[in-house]
């Protein structure tokens, strides 16, 4: 797939190892495909490229803003899709607690 996309695979990984490397706190977000669908749909976070799916602009905006208050989301890099059973409210701090820091 990386080959059908002119390798941006690769550049988006380059571009995550340089962020790692920097010694600045980062959290990286890497969202399934992404929808305009309206937000407020539960999410999904897991780690190692293991999950497809989809999810809305929207949430993954509330996701980066949320983000920058959770102390279990600093120098983490994980991948975001949502529910497939609908919305229900938001635990930030529980999602973000699973989330292992990169070593």
């Amino acid at each position: 797939m990386n080959e059908m996309l002119g390798g941006i695979l690769t550049w988006k990984l380059k571009g995550e190892d340089c962020v790692r490397s920097s010694g600045i706190p980062y959290t990286i977000v890497r969202p399934c495909a992404l929808t305009e669908a309206p937000g407020g749909k539960a999410l999904m976070f897991d780690q190692g490229d293991n999950i497809k799916g989809k999810v809305s602009r929207e949430d993954i905006a509330e996701l980066c803003v949320e983000a920058l208050e959770q102390p279990h989301a600093c120098n983490v890099t994980f991948e975001v899709k949502e529910e497939e059973n609908g919305g229900s409210p938001r635990d930030w701090q529980g999602l973000f607690s699973g989330v292992k820091t990169d070593k």
